[in-house]
């Protein structure tokens, strides 16, 4: 799968980022989502994702998790997708991920179920009438349809460079102070 969408930023091509962020995607499948309950407390939770060609992330969740409840009350969200296997001293890669959340509808739910075994096989044990049923009950697909993402890939865009930038069509995020320890470069949009 291709992702079928354009990011923008002012110093790099969207093509550029748009193959970082596909193959930062592609080879991971864990997720740590931040949420926000009613009264202002975080919440991160952990998640196995599939994405479609527009770059929305779908998971399932159970209704019962807290982070099931934030989502249905505050819709913003925050994704970190990341090798957690990487080495200190070598290139790094990662997403962090800016949008909203939601329950998926059901047809969108059929397509994040197709997604899912596509990218997990063993996903079709779930599907059996006994784990369905259950399943059905229990679990929730998500959807996460992000605004913009800061892409960290050092092989490509140099040693300690982030680089945010929207997902065409967003209104633009002000610029993010980053704290001076480190030599770290945000490139905002």
């Amino acid at each position: 799968m291709t992702l079928n969408l354009r990011l923008v930023h002012p110093e790099y091509a969207s093509d550029v980022l748009v193959d970082s962020v596909h193959g930062i995607l592609d080879s991971n499948t864990l997720m740590a989502l931040a949420t926000v309950s009613d009264d202002g407390e975080s919440h991160v939770n952990t998640a196995f994702f599939c994405f479609d060609d527009t770059m929305r992330l779908y998971f399932l969740s159970s209704r019962q998790a807290r982070h099931s409840h934030n989502i249905q009350t505050h819709g913003s969200v925050a994704v970190a997708v990341y090798d957690s296997h990487q080495q200190f001293m070598s290139a790094k890669r990662g997403l962090q991920i800016f949008g909203t959340a939601r329950a998926a509808s059901l047809r969108e739910s059929g397509e994040a179920v197709q997604l899912f075994l596509r990218r997990f096989p063993e996903f079709v044990h779930v599907l059996r009438p006994a784990g369905l049923a259950k399943a059905a009950l229990d679990f929730q697909v998500f959807v996460i349809r992000p605004t913009h993402v800061k892409v960290l890939d050092e092989a490509r865009f140099g040693h300690h460079s982030q680089v945010m930038c929207a997902l065409d069509g967003q209104e633009r995020r002000q610029p993010v102070s980053v704290p001076a320890a480190g030599d770290y470069e945000l490139t905002e949009v």
